[in-house]
This record gives structure tokens, sequence and C-alpha cells, in this order.
């Protein structure tokens, strides 16, 4: 099993700068899981982020609510927040993985779960985010359905 990540002491030693934001740790009150910015990240962050991954061992990660319109961004901001070991992770094939979260939203389910009246303007701040991948994965397997 590996020694778990300083998150602290990665962050420290980023070449990068990063926004403003805040440290999040689990639910148990363990030592911080993540760190999450305050606002959207600035244009490129994302790719100094990946960039920098090698040395830093950090993952830059684009987040979304489990509730687009709730207040605190959860399960992110909360703490709902359940870190596992990862030593069962060789089971599991990644492109398979993938495919599924992103096909289902991440939680096996297909389908949109948004109620009627949404509009189109989540989807089109979502796709802005996400830019240059927008709402269509195109990775291992091709496109989604």
């Amino acid at each position: 099993m590996t020694q778990p990540l300083d998150l602290v002491g990665a962050l420290a030693d980023l070449p990068v700068t990063l926004p403003p934001g805040r440290l999040v740790g689990g639910e148990d009150g363990r030592e911080p899981l993540l760190w999450v910015s305050d606002a959207p990240a600035p244009g490129g962050l994302w790719a100094r982020l990946h960039r920098a991954h090698p040395d830093s061992g950090l993952w830059p990660l684009l987040l979304s609510p489990l509730d687009r319109g709730g207040p605190d961004f959860r399960p992110w901001l909360s703490g709902e927040l359940y870190p596992s070991d990862a030593g069962a992770a060789g089971l599991y094939d990644p492109a398979a993985l993938l495919r599924t979260w992103w096909e289902t939203g991440g939680d096996g389910e297909d389908g949109d779960d948004r109620e009627d009246g949404d509009d189109r303007e989540d989807d089109e701040e979502l796709a802005e985010s996400l830019a240059p991948y927008g709402l269509t994965r195109t990775g291992p397997g091709g496109p989604a359905t």
C-alpha cells in the first residue's frame, strides 16, 4: 500500500499559483482530502496543474455538485467524502469504468435526472467549463452515444 499524499505539502510545493480556495477533509475529520477553489478556475489552470502532476502527485479535477442550485456544493465542500483504499483499483478496466461514469453522470444510472423546466443554460455553462472537451466524451471507446 502506498503512503498517503501530504496534500498541504504538495500544494505548497506546486509550481503553479492557485486562486483563493480551501482544503476540505472527509466527514470522519481526517486530514484534508482535496483543495477546492472558491470560484471557477481561471483559463489554463487545469492544464498547468495537469502538467505538474508527475512531480506533484496531484490530479486536477472538474467537479460538479449533486444539486446544481444548492448552496453548499455538496458533497465537495460539505465534507461528505469517504476515501477508501485504492488497492482494488487494479480490478477495473479504466476505459470501461470512465465510459460508464461519463454516460451515467457518475452514479451508474442511465438518464438525466433533472426536473422538467430546467433550462439548457446549465448544460451550456457545464460545456463551457469543460472546454475544450465539451459534453461529448471522446476518450477511449469513442464518442458517447
